[in-house]
């Protein structure tokens, strides 16, 4: 059991750190952005919580989706500089 919730605590922390190091580097002044971030992974944890599994797989399976499309996107805006 507590290697399960340090693990999830890891990753909860770790995914709020990406969004929020993405956040303030494609916006100048993220206050008000990161004010929304902060709300949304609340309210993901606590949907989450009370959530059926797989309605939690299939959400996961969207956001990994769009997670896709966003770095397929950063990848063609940036062949410029990699090559």
């Amino acid at each position: 059991f507590l290697v399960i919730l340090l693990f999830s605590f890891t990753t909860i922390l770790s995914s709020y750190y990406n969004g929020e190091s993405s956040l303030k580097y494609f916006i100048e002044k993220p206050k008000k952005s990161l004010i929304l971030l902060i709300l949304f992974t609340i309210l993901s944890i606590l949907f989450g919580s009370i959530s059926k599994s797989n309605i939690i797989w299939n959400m996961i399976d969207i956001f990994v989706g769009m997670l896709a499309i966003i770095n397929i996107y950063a990848i063609i805006k940036l062949k410029n500089e990699v090559y």
